[in-house]
């Protein structure tokens, strides 16, 4: 499985895990991958309660806003694409 959460994180899984991925391009200029994407794992986890959860709180720890009710904002709207993408 792959969902694309936005142009940043995706999801992967296999039969014991979820992985939240980080969406890169090959750089290195002598990779037989240069240009093509790259998937860096943040975080292994058992279920899409702990996947969401991450999600968010990886949000918060990204994010540039520099008051809360700007943070609280950023996290409700991105709690809005998750269901979406989830069509709850």
């Amino acid at each position: 499985m792959r969902i694309d959460i936005n142009e940043e994180i995706c999801l992967t899984s296999d039969s014991d895990q979820i992985t939240v991925n980080m969406k890169r391009t090959v750089t290195k200029k002598d990779s037989e991958n240069f240009g093509k994407e790259a998937l860096v794992p943040l975080a292994y986890l058992k279920n899409l309660p702990q996947c969401a959860k991450f999600l968010i709180d990886h949000k918060v720890r990204v994010s540039d806003a520099t008051t809360f009710k700007e943070l609280l904002e950023e996290v409700r709207e991105f709690k809005r694409e998750l269901m979406e993408l989830l069509d709850i």
